[in-house]
């Protein structure tokens, strides 16, 4: 970062929760809707209705 100033972090914790233990909501639910808006819900809808097959 050339010219720029930078922040050195003295500590970071990264918490992942996919299991709704650690946080008031999902964390996958914020990741899609801030990165494709409401095109996830239908998808998501249809893995509810056991319409998706899951990878091996």
């Amino acid at each position: 970062m050339s010219g720029a100033a930078t922040k050195r972090l003295d500590h970071l914790l990264v918490a992942l929760d996919f299991d709704d233990t650690i946080t008031a909501q999902d964390c996958n639910d914020i990741l899609l809707q801030e990165t494709t808006g409401d095109a996830w819900l239908e998808s998501e809808a249809a893995m509810v209705r056991g319409e998706m097959e899951q990878g091996t």
